[in-house]
């Protein structure tokens, strides 16, 4: 009898925190399951693309809300906490496959789904996304939506695009394929105002020169589709030192007073910006 109530209690607890807010519940039991192989910056469009499917996938429940990469029309008879947190349930896992195909963030996955389907009654390998009457179709269609929107953004996350950065065989996900190398050199500075690599040494002997992430993606399409040069602040008058640390000094300073006199003078509009 103590097993069948602990069993039941269980079971509340899974739906209340189920119903109350699913995708909180996902990032705190799985969250560093997904994130510790990442680089931050890859993190945030991987987060994201998930508020972007959870946007889209409430928005056919409200009467106003549109979302930004489907238009599923309205199900407000279905409007309630419990249909709301299915359909995100199954909007996540199909963004999750999408975004972690790697062994270990895979079993993660699994293993949370099919825990949390499995207590809630839910069917694990629905996959269906035409039936608007099942929250579930909706999750999964509003993900897959998003997914399309997003694989040829020019982020590379499949790695399927090849270039003069990247491996025509054996491709890596995320891998650049603009061929860009740093203007300076791990031993060389050619320009003050540019990056430099770094070398690091672990200590046994062994010595590794930094590389830049992702630098294609300055080329990538931005999540929300808007032009970026519109919130472009303007370049500092003098970019470019060169020479002496005296030269540097001198020409250093009119560019941060150009920095200063802008952040001083922002307004509304500008603040909203940066």
């Amino acid at each position: 009898m103590r097993a069948v109530v602990s069993l039941l209690l269980g079971a509340v607890a899974m739906a209340d925190v189920f119903d109350t807010n699913f995708p909180v519940d996902f990032i705190a039991k799985i969250g560093a399951s997904l994130t510790s192989p990442y680089d931050p910056v890859i993190l945030i469009r991987n987060m994201a693309l998930f508020a972007t499917a959870w946007f889209d996938t409430l928005a056919p429940f409200e009467s106003q809300a549109v979302g930004l990469h489907s238009n599923f029309g309205r199900v407000e008879c279905l409007n309630t906490t419990r249909n709301k947190n299915i359909a995100l349930a199954f909007a996540t896992k199909r963004i999750g496959e999408n975004l972690f195909p790697d062994a270990a963030s895979q079993t993660a996955l699994n293993a949370y789904f099919q825990t949390t389907f499995q207590g809630l009654g839910l069917n694990y390998n629905d996959v269906s996304a035409t039936d608007w009457s099942k929250p579930s179709n909706i999750g999964n269609a509003a993900a897959a939506a998003v997914i399309a929107a997003h694989v040829n953004d020019g982020a590379n996350q499949d790695g399927c695009l090849s270039g003069a950065g990247n491996k025509v065989y054996n491709k890596q996900r995320y891998g650049d394929y603009t061929g860009y190398t740093p203007v300076n050199t791990d031993v060389t500075l050619v320009d003050r105002s540019r990056w430099q690599p770094n070398t690091i040494n672990d200590g046994n002997g062994r010595f590794y020169i930094q590389k830049a992430i992702i630098p294609q993606w300055g080329l990538m399409t931005t999540l929300s589709g808007l032009d970026v040069g519109v919130y472009m602040a303007p370049t500092p008058t003098a970019r470019k030192y060169k020479g002496s640390t005296i030269a540097f000094y001198y020409n250093m300073k009119p560019a941060v007073d150009d920095v200063l006199a802008n952040s001083a003078n922002l307004n509304d509009d500008t603040k909203g910006k940066a």
